[in-house]
């Protein structure tokens, strides 16, 4: 009897024991640096229900350390996929951000980042590490705000002759280029503060490039014209058109100007069988012209169907939605 009990003590034991390690979590779930040194990389961690909040959290809590936040969704990736499932098990692999999560922010700079590892609790919890390679991102963010130096030098290097509605496209270009740049640099600091010194000279502020571009606009009035079998009904192409080029730091006039928003809109009933409703299709062509040098920007297309009970109401329904879109999707580029 006592032999029993010894064996079945004994065995009790060895349970509780395996029981024990295996909830143990993997050193980085709560000490990324004793894995990971902190001098060669940041690291972050994030828990969710399963891979994909656990990953999106990591990557959260990555971008908070610059500063940052950011909504990720995230996609299954081959090589994490087939571990997964396991309570308790450790698996690694390196898991490219722009692959394998698609991300809905403007930290779309995060370039390097990873998604290291991942764990899975016994209770169900998923943990994710994500980290940079500061060596390795530091050298890429050096590099690039020196690109982008170069190329914004280039493009608000106006001479004379130039046609003053390019040159405008070109500061809107710079400008978004700008604010890029400053975002690296904020990266960069980060990640290596010698580096970031380095390049300080490169960085372009886009505030002066802001100014500098509002007062090229105000030498760009522009006359929006609109043609097409029905017109512009209650003008609600042309304020939709005017809102979005004033949102853009543009005048309009209801001058003819050398400057001119050009759109021409067709809308024709056809017949839907079966359908007692009037139906129309209706297409919409705009581009922005500088007449006097022939210069053509920002081209747009739109197009679709729809109906109501009158042709009046059918039309007016097209204008309306011709308008949601403008205001949606119209956008200036050179």
């Amino acid at each position: 009897m006592k032999k029993i009990f010894y064996l079945t003590a004994v065995l009790s034991l060895l349970l509780v024991c395996s029981t024990s390690f295996a909830e143990l979590p993997p050193e980085w779930v709560d000490n990324p640096s004793a894995i990971y040194d902190k001098d060669s990389y940041i690291t972050a961690v994030g828990t969710g229900k399963d891979r994909k909040a656990a990953e999106a959290s990591a990557i959260n809590a990555l971008a908070s350390i610059f500063g940052q936040s950011v909504s990720a969704e995230t996609k299954s990736s081959k090589d994490l996929a087939e571990s997964h499932g396991t309570q308790g098990q450790n698996y690694q692999g390196r898991t490219n951000i722009s692959q394998d999560i698609s991300l809905h922010t403007d930290i779309k700079s995060l370039i390097n980042a990873e998604i290291k590892q991942t764990w899975n609790a016994p209770d169900g919890t998923c943990y994710a590490l994500a980290l940079i390679d500061k060596y390795d991102a530091a050298n890429y963010y050096s590099r690039e705000i020196a690109k982008l130096h170069d190329d914004i030098t280039e493009l608000i290097s106006i001479t004379e002759g130039d046609s003053p509605l390019s040159a405008c496209m070109n500061y809107k270009s710079a400008f978004d280029m700008a604010e890029k740049q400053n975002e690296y640099m904020s990266i960069l600091s980060v990640l290596n503060s010698a580096d970031a010194m380095l390049v300080e000279d490169k960085i372009i502020s886009p505030n002066k490039v802001k100014r500098e571009l509002n007062q090229l606009q105000q030498k760009v009035p522009i006359h929006i014209s609109i043609e097409g079998t029905t017109g512009d009904w209650n003008n609600k192409i042309q304020k939709a058109f005017a809102g979005k080029l004033q949102s853009y730091g543009f005048k309009t006039t209801p001058k003819e100007s050398r400057y001119e928003l050009m759109c021409t809109i067709e809308i024709y009933e056809y017949k839907l069988p079966g359908n007692p409703n009037h139906m129309v299709k209706y297409t919409l062509n705009a581009i922005l012209m500088d007449n006097e040098e022939a210069l053509e920007f920002s081209p747009y297309y739109t197009e679709g169907q729809t109906g109501f009970q009158t042709l009046e109401g059918a039309v007016d329904k097209a204008y309306m939605l011709l308008e949601k879109k403008l205001k949606a999707e119209y956008i200036l580029e050179s």
